[in-house]
């Protein structure tokens, strides 16, 4: 047994060896010369801004139902069956219990502001206007720019025209029956689903405090377009006052409208924080310059912490360009990831700081060393380089299983956040070259004693 772990810990030790030497001599390359360590800057600041461009392909997905349903799910392929096997023509023959989902629709909700009665000429007589201008001010194109109002977008029945639940209310019949309507059945019309908070008095309508309208929408090959006019309807409603009522509408499209509401509330945040950081590190930078001209910034550890920000900025705006350059749209959930990655993705510069010191500390730099520079930095990403690469791998397994997720907005957070990861990893390449300049400006300001000790010399 102890053959074997002695065997298996010298293995262990052969290939770890070995992989410490490679990143050692890829530090001790980066120092070799300031042409190589620029060289670096440069391809890491070209690929990222590369992928950067890509933000502009950027596509959110909103629909609640993709989004949080499991894809290709048994109920999604039991309602697309059922869409295929039962036909519903909402061009001819509308029938909302036909319908294999909530279909397309904006609905509105009156009501009156002091309870009183909104069975009343006047009040009908307003929602009577208000019902014009939603039916012919609310306009949309198509591609070619034809024009499209609510007639040439509605769900029709052959005997009714467009289906609005609700509508019978404009009728003259309706008209003349004010004080004498009969409930919950008007003409051998359903209306209870119209009215709210009712009151009645044997079997006759006597007052309603609401009242409901739906309009209801095409959901064929005129989707897109029905789609629209949801958006408009909802503009329009939502600046609409009238005396005496109170306007609450909801549309087909409502939840996934709040949540894309959310998700650009959260590009904003996470824009304002950035630059926040930003900020914070400038004026931080710049206060501590002004302090005097004895203050070796160049030495000074904080300036690679601020690399170390910077990188895993650069790194999730590269990582968001790339994953939607590949076609993976932007969820809500992303929203969280950059101030994840913050937090797991600056582990990184602590590392790397704990080599400088080492590096610095370590009896193996000679001051007789043909270059102490390229030798620091060896011993800097030998030391550092594994540890990098463990961290950013673990992060990247955990977040690429989370990406087989049967839910989407799981999958994609979590495609997103393995390509920050390895962006951020690519980037720690940055904040080497960083360093690299941090020991290029440090050496020339050291000088030794007789006894090979430094001794800093402020300039």
């Amino acid at each position: 047994m102890t053959v074997l772990s002695t065997k298996v810990m010298g293995c262990r030790q052969k290939y770890e060896d070995r992989i410490e030497n490679l990143f050692g001599k890829y530090g001790e390359f980066v120092a070799k010369n300031k042409r190589n360590s620029w060289i670096v800057l440069f391809i890491c600041i070209l690929v990222n801004c590369g992928l950067t461009i890509g933000l502009t392909r950027l596509e959110i997905l909103s629909d609640i139902e993709e989004l949080y349903t499991p894809t290709n799910g048994e109920a999604s392929r039991n309602r697309k069956e059922v869409k295929e096997l039962f036909e519903n023509n909402d061009r001819e023959y509308f029938n909302q219990h036909a319908q294999g989902d909530i279909g397309r629709f904006g609905e509105i909700i009156f009501r009156t502001e002091d309870n009183t009665n909104i069975i009343d000429s006047l009040m009908l007589d307003q929602i009577k206007i208000i019902d014009e201008k939603i039916r012919n001010n609310i306009i949309v194109n198509d591609d070619s720019g034809r024009k499209f109002v609510f007639s040439d977008l509605c769900a029709k029945f052959s005997s009714r025209g467009c289906v609005v639940d609700g509508d019978i209310i404009f009728s003259s019949q309706f008209r003349a029956s004010l004080g004498n309507i009969s409930y919950p059945d008007f003409q051998n019309r359903r209306i209870a689903h119209i009215f709210g908070n009712v009151e009645m008095d044997g079997g006759m309508l006597k007052k309603a405090t609401m009242l409901k309208l739906r309009y209801n929408l095409r959901n064929d090959q005129y989707a897109s377009l029905s789609k629209q006019w949801e958006d408009k309807y909802e503009e329009m409603v939502s600046s609409m006052s009238e005396i005496g009522l109170e306007i609450a509408f909801i549309h087909s499209n409502s939840r996934n409208a709040e949540l894309d509401i959310g998700t650009s509330d959260d590009l904003k945040r996470f824009i304002i924080t950035f630059s926040l950081i930003s900020f914070a590190l400038m004026m931080t930078y710049a206060s501590s310059a002004s302090i005097g001209l004895n203050m070796n910034m160049v030495a000074w550890r904080p300036l690679l912490s601020i690399g170390g920000v910077l990188t895993t900025i650069l790194a999730i705006g590269a990582a968001l360009g790339f994953t939607s350059l590949i076609g993976i749209k932007f969820v809500s959930l992303v929203g969280a990831m950059p101030f994840l990655i913050v937090g797991i993705g600056l582990d990184d510069i602590f590392i790397l700081m704990s080599g400088v010191s080492d590096a610095y500390s370590s009896p193996c730099v000679s001051p007789t060393h043909d270059n102490p520079v390229a030798h620091r930095m060896f011993l800097t990403l030998k030391s550092s380089g594994i540890a990098i690469t463990i961290t950013s791998l673990t992060n990247v397994l955990a977040f690429g299983i989370g990406a087989s997720s049967v839910f989407l907005s799981v999958r994609n957070f979590c495609l997103t956040t393995v390509s920050i990861e390895t962006n951020v990893l690519y980037d720690s390449k940055l904040s080497d070259r960083q360093d690299v300049g941090r020991h290029e400006q440090k050496h020339s300001t050291l000088n030794y004693d007789s006894y090979g000790n430094e001794i800093e010399i402020f300039v």
